[in-house]
Order: C-alpha cells, then structure tokens, then sequence
C-alpha cells in the first residue's frame, strides 16, 4: 500500500496524455532502433504537437508561480 501511495504522489501533478505519449514514442523507438533519423523525427514532430497544444507553456507558468513542484 505504501508503495502504491508513493507512486501515486509521484504522479499526482504530471499530465496523463504527456506520459501516454512518452511511452508510445519509447515503444516506438524500441521497435525502430537501427533507424535513429526516424526516431528523431518522430520525436521532434511530438513536441512540436506538444508546444503547439499550450499544456507545456501552462504548465511552466505553474511551476514559475510555485504553484506546482518541478519533478526534475
């Protein structure tokens, strides 16, 4: 149970759809990896997609007003 509740504290403040996307683009990349070029292409367009959505420019803004705790 304690562990469970550790975990669930680690993630309390992260975005769901941010980490789903993360682990898509690790599977993919696992899948892929005798192509780096792929793999960074992939990667720079998620980002892209994600910047693009604001959640990123939101979410420094929280971290900047203490609002939330940086996980780094």
């Amino acid at each position: 149970m304690a562990v469970r509740e550790h975990l669930l504290g680690e993630m309390d403040q992260l975005v769901p759809d941010a980490v789903l996307t993360i682990k898509k683009l690790l599977r993919v990349g696992l899948r892929e990896k005798n192509d780096p070029d792929a793999v960074n292409m992939r990667e720079s367009y998620a980002q892209a997609e994600r910047f693009s959505s604001g959640v990123p420019h939101e979410r420094f803004g929280k971290i900047a007003r203490k609002e939330i705790r940086h996980k780094l």
